[in-house]
């Protein structure tokens, strides 16, 4: 597990208003679990192929997705999107 403060992070212009002692506890701080394993399950029509499947343009489309991850420590995360990705941010790359 990795974790860093955010405002201790960020390079870039600083706040006057938000520095010293008047900044601690008002950021957040970024927590990166390692991710040991998992599976990701998609609905697909049966006559696509699965090289088809596999295109980034048939992923980004509006097909169910259910992601399953297993974090370090045994914590399992679901993550149910059934329209896909149309509400999250997540990135695909074939290789």
């Amino acid at each position: 597990m990795k974790r860093y403060n955010l405002l201790d992070s960020f390079i870039g212009e600083p706040n006057p208003q938000m520095e010293g002692a008047a900044a601690q506890g008002a950021s957040q701080d970024a927590m990166e679990l390692a991710v040991r394993g998992g599976k990701m399950t998609i609905l697909v029509p049966h006559a696509i192929s699965d090289a088809d499947v596999l295109k980034s343009d048939f992923l980004g489309g509006r097909t169910p997705w259910e992601i399953e991850l297993e974090l370090e420590g045994g914590m399992r995360l679901t993550l149910w999107l059934p329209d896909g990705p149309t509400c999250a941010d997540l990135r695909w790359k074939a290789e």
